[in-house]
């Protein structure tokens, strides 16, 4: 059986500097031994110097152009061609506002799916997570998404009806050799799901694993 070696990173920008302490402190503590680089698509390189400079993190630069959906998707594509590039299993997306608990990925691990995440939520107060139940047609003549109910956060260990967002999820290497970041009319994790599906891969979600979310601060761990 191969070894198993995970990238974790994510795009990240210079807008989300007021979290990002938190998150790089607790990057620090997760208790799986895991490489890491982040791609940062802000104006400046004035964020990615303070990353290199106060957690010694490999930081990859992206281009600040276009809408915030076509920046993200570019620098999630130099994310994936830096994975391809090595000799990674599974790639661990954890995007900037999210604050996971220490095992999270031991526990992801565990399942052994191509692609399994953990759940964060949108709107605390409404219960509304990022997992879609499906899609339809907005009257623009675009897909829109209903989310699932709150009963969906059962605590189970289930398949996610239509995806889930790429917040918190860990990918086998397979999965990303086949499938590209786009972002097409919609933002790249809709995108990204809808092509996963296409190419025959399914997409599990662990309810139990919730996920802090910024600005939710939900759980406490």
């Amino acid at each position: 059986m191969p070894e198993v070696k995970i990238l974790c990173g994510c795009p990240i920008y210079d807008w989300k500097c007021d979290v990002a302490k938190d998150y790089f402190d607790n990057l620090k503590q997760l208790s799986y031994p895991l490489d890491f680089v982040f791609v940062d698509n802000s104006e400046s390189a004035d964020f990615s110097e303070w990353i290199i400079k106060t957690y010694g993190f490999n930081v990859l630069r992206s281009p600040c152009v276009g809408t915030t959906r076509l920046r993200q998707c570019i620098a999630l594509n130099v994310l994936r061609d830096y994975f391809l590039s090595g000799d990674w299993t599974h790639l661990f997306l954890l995007e900037s506002d999210l604050i996971p608990r220490k095992n999270i990925v031991e526990l992801l691990l565990e399942h052994n799916k191509d692609c399994v995440a953990a759940p964060y939520l949108l709107n605390k107060d409404k219960g509304l997570a990022c997992v879609t139940e499906r899609k339809f047609i907005a009257n623009q003549g675009g897909w829109t998404h209903v989310f699932v109910k709150p009963g969906f956060l059962d605590g189970e260990f289930k398949r996610a009806p239509n995806g889930v967002g790429l917040g918190c999820v860990l990918i086998k290497r397979k999965v990303i050799e086949a499938v590209l970041f786009r972002a097409a009319a919609f933002h790249a994790d809709t995108q990204f799901w809808e092509d996963v599906q296409k190419e025959g891969f399914e997409v599990f979600i662990d309810t139990g694993l919730m996920v802090r979310h910024y600005p939710n601060g939900y759980p406490d761990f």
